[in-house]
């Protein structure tokens, strides 16, 4: 499995915002002023009236600087209940600049961050990848399958069907939590022999790409 590119690499930490401040100091204005300033932010919010229990305050077109000379491009969301951050580099860089933003944070404005504030870490990952093989070879009846569907296709120009997408998903009255599903499929609007696929997953940038090479070693020459 060729990685092409990390299209998302999102990093969702759950807590409760106001335990940072236990003494509601009025420094809201100042985190996102700071944030813009240190991170070099181009958008941030309008108003601080966006915070509420269904909207975010969103800071957009940022940097982190990962290690020397190697800067990667973040967007951060602000919610009552938590914060967001994407990157395209992997979950754990993205991990890295959450941290890093909370610990500096903490120390400028005297917040009372603790990493055991945080009740729950969830992700999405997305990848665009090149696979030689093809998804037919899991079972030769999708081929069957496949064949069938162009058979009975109406009208008298016919098309080759593939299989080209396979999932997995939670059921949802197994988790209240909103884990996006694990796919991989053929990459929209792509011609089939670029071999171009995109996968999605709940997991870690790199535990996702080594999950998927597992998976293209089921899939026969």
């Amino acid at each position: 499995m060729e990685l092409i590119n990390v299209q998302l690499a999102r990093s969702i930490w759950l807590f409760n915002i106001d335990e940072l401040n236990p003494q509601g100091k009025n420094i809201l204005a100042d985190i996102v002023d700071w944030l813009k300033e240190n991170y070099h932010f181009e958008k941030v919010p309008p108003s601080l009236d966006d915070l509420s229990a269904n909207k975010g305050l969103a800071l957009q077109d940022g940097e982190f600087q990962l290690r020397e000379e190697i800067f990667i491009h973040v967007n951060l969301t602000l919610y009552l209940d938590g914060i967001i951050a994407e990157t395209m580099s992997s979950t754990r860089n993205t991990d890295q600049f959450l941290e890093d933003a909370l610990q500096l944070a903490t120390k400028e404005f005297s917040l009372a961050y603790r990493p055991d504030l945080v009740r729950q870490k969830l992700y999405v990952s997305e990848l665009n990848l090149r696979c030689d093989k093809q998804l037919d070879k899991l079972n030769s009846g999708l081929t069957q399958i496949a064949s069938r569907i162009t058979e009975l296709l109406p009208g008298t120009k016919k098309v080759a069907f593939r299989t080209s997408s396979i999932g997995f998903w939670v059921d949802p009255e197994a988790s209240r939590l909103n884990i996006p599903p694990f796919q991989f499929e053929r990459k929209s609007g792509t011609p089939f022999d670029e071999n171009r696929y995109w996968s999605r997953s709940a997991l870690h940038t790199d535990d996702h790409l080594a999950l998927l090479n597992e998976f293209e070693s089921l899939l026969l020459s």
